[in-house]
């Protein structure tokens, strides 16, 4: 097993302390009527003392009014940026032991116990105080995996939810990484905010040395030490995104922080969301760490890649992506409900879970454009993490910005945008997948401004697949819509459209184009030394239109409006034509919305999307404006009637 240090750039300085006399009468004073039925010496161990480590999110706390005056911290370091994380230290006392389950060192039940910790934090909001000075962290008697922050009187203000497991160092020591710290409902109380139940207000790591252990003999043999890779003839990847939620049922998507937000015109708004998923295949699935030595069964360091998008349908039926992320580096898989221990293989029936505060880590955020989506290729070599090509991490997000799904209010304002609906989408990238619709997903939220910050309560269950279907559903297409998938070596490309009779002699055709992982990539080297030269997506789409048609409105919508310029629309002999303006392609994983009114009822026509000058577009048949002239669906010369 390998271990690695829980937080970017700062370890755990912690030593396993020995088993004498104090731990013993801990043991009994904790443990001997508990109550919690006979031990198993094979299964069952316990951890005391360690240190934890906390990051305050400032982009959450500060516009609640939320101030932390930490007391007796081993380390306080106050963020660059001031909307970053402050990130707060501190020690253990090896007194108090949490009692676990770990089958052949596969973590999988927390019984008892809880550690505690020397100093804490004193919490102000307004005229009422908080104080979490010798705080106690326990597990959640009701929700498995799922941790109580306590203060002294035992009463739980926060949860340590969806974090990365671990017995490390030949099972020396127990870490918990990357697991939100999410409000309880008495916190977001305290707040005057009850509605924010739930809300991740941080991230916490923590390591508590193995004081009582059990064995590290896999009880399943060679399936969780001799793995079946996609790349052998017979096995199969499929890993299946499977769920969008909080513990306790919170909310699926985070406000994280937001640039001079008023509830009406700010921005950016920073946002993330909680993903569970399953491996579903017959093949185990390589979760290497980025810079991991090359590693089986690709010879680099592997992993799946995980990037969500935001989508609105308007009032009056118009749907159009608002919101796309950066590219999340996966690196550590859990595997829970099956009895493999957590590490950088997905063994098949393992799941994994990653969390609104995890999905925020800059160490673990980068551009799209550096990642080949439909081979889930990443070229490595002068990459934002390796700027000179040394396979040597030595770049990162630095800003609390940068990378991440960012809106801008008046895209969320519902007096802005009156009875629209909002749907939050969650995709893993995972090489040699064989079905890429099953590792995405989506839920509808409803954004809600709370007078400081920006909530995303549910408004509908989980739905596997991709958010279009909200919109137009290939399994119950209305009158007038359509929906077509082309794919291609290069990956595939979804156009759907709507057509609407404005009753006036006109229709209205509204399509969204939605590249899921078309690009044309250009690359120099091989794995694990690869970069990629040219990443292209698409950079303009056609449609046939009548010579004598009266077109009377045109209408374009880009995925990220913080950046980018539109599309214009222009007309020609025969059709009309979107063009990028030079630096907003249609990249992987978005989606643009292209409109016309026209007095031509919809008929069959040809659909093209062009990638580069050189290469002949891609087309697809699908409903359109009628065309009584010669149609340029094969070779610009057929006509409408063959």
């Amino acid at each position: 097993m390998r271990s690695r240090p829980a937080i970017p750039g700062e370890g755990f300085a912690v030593s396993p302390p020995s088993l004498g006399w104090m731990a013993l009468l801990a043991w009994f004073l904790v443990f001997g009527n508990a109550g919690a039925g006979e031990s198993n010496p094979s299964t069952d161990w316990s951890v005391a003392g360690g240190e934890l480590i906390v990051e305050l999110n400032q982009g959450v706390l500060a516009p609640l009014g939320i101030e932390a005056i930490a007391v007796k911290s081993l380390a306080d370091i106050r963020p660059e940026h001031p909307l970053g994380y402050r990130r707060l230290r501190f020690e253990g006392l090896s007194i108090q032991q949490i009692r676990f389950s770990a089958p052949g060192g596969a973590v999988d039940e927390f019984f008892d116990g809880y550690l505690h910790y020397h100093g804490g934090l004193r919490l102000t909001v307004g005229d009422e105080s908080l104080d979490l000075v010798d705080f106690r962290v326990a597990p959640h008697p009701a929700q498995a995996g799922v941790f109580q922050l306590l203060d002294r009187d035992g009463t739980s203000w926060a949860t340590l939810d969806h974090g990365h497991y671990e017995l490390v160092d030949d099972g020396a020591a127990l870490e918990l990484r990357h697991a939100n710290l999410s409000m309880t409902s008495r916190m977001a109380e305290l707040t005057g905010r009850p509605t924010l139940a739930g809300q991740v207000i941080g991230v916490v790591h923590l390591r508590a040395p193995v004081v009582s252990a059990g064995s590290l003999q896999p009880v399943r043999g060679s399936q969780c030490s001799s793995p079946n890779w996609p790349t052998e003839p017979g096995f199969e990847a499929d890993v299946a995104l499977t769920a969008m939620n909080a513990a306790g049922g919170f909310d699926p998507v985070h406000f994280l922080r937001c640039q001079d937000c008023n509830g009406a015109d700010g921005g950016p708004v920073v946002i993330a969301p909680n993903a569970k998923l399953r491996n579903v295949g017959t093949a185990d699935v390589p979760w290497w760490e980025q810079f991991t030595p090359p590693q089986p069964p690709y010879g680099n360091d592997q992993h799946p890649f995980l990037v969500w998008n935001l989508y609105r349908l308007d009032g009056d039926g118009r749907f159009e992506q608002i919101g796309v992320s950066g590219v999340k580096h996966a690196f550590f898989t859990v595997n829970t409900g099956c009895p493999c221990a957590g590490g950088n293989i997905l063994w098949t029936e393992c799941e994994d879970t990653y969390s609104a505060g995890n999905n925020d880590l800059g160490a673990f955020l980068a551009p799209r454009n550096e990642i080949v989506p439909a081979a889930a290729l990443w070229g490595r070599c002068n990459s934002l993490f390796d700027p000179n090509c040394d396979a040597v991490e030595d770049g990162s997000t630095t800003d609390p910005f940068d990378n991440r799904l960012r809106l801008m209010e008046q895209d969320l304002d519902p007096s802005a945008n009156p009875a629209a609906r909002y749907f939050v989408e969650a995709w893993y990238v995972v090489r040699d997948d064989i079905d890429i619709f099953n590792t995405m997903g989506w839920r509808e939220v409803t954004p809600t401004w709370n007078g400081a910050t920006w909530e995303f309560p549910v408004a509908g269950d989980f739905s596997e697949g991709s958010a279009l279907d909200a919109w137009v559903d290939p399994a119950a297409l209305a009158t007038g819509q359509e929906s077509v998938v082309l794919e291609t070596a290069d990956g595939s490309v979804r156009v759907s459209v709507a057509v609407t009779d404005l009753q006036d002699g006109t229709w209205r055709y509204d399509y969204a184009v939605m590249n899921h992982d078309f690009m044309r990539a250009g690359t120099a080297g091989v794995e694990p030394n690869l970069e990629l030269l040219t990443n292209v997506g698409f950079n303009a789409i056609e449609l046939p239109l009548a010579v004598n048609a009266t077109l009377t409105d045109t209408g374009f919508a880009r995925a990220d409006r913080t950046r980018g310029q539109d599309w214009a629309a222009s007309v020609g002999p025969g059709a009309i034509r979107w063009e990028n303006p030079g630096d907003t392609p249609l990249d992987w994983g978005t989606a643009f919305r292209f409109s016309l009114v026209v007095d031509r009822p919809p008929g069959t026509v040809p659909f093209r999307l062009y990638s580069v000058p050189a290469v002949a577009p891609l087309s697809v048949t699908i409903l359109g404006p009628e065309s009584p002239e010669l149609l340029f669906g094969d070779g610009f010369e057929s006509p409408a009637s063959q």
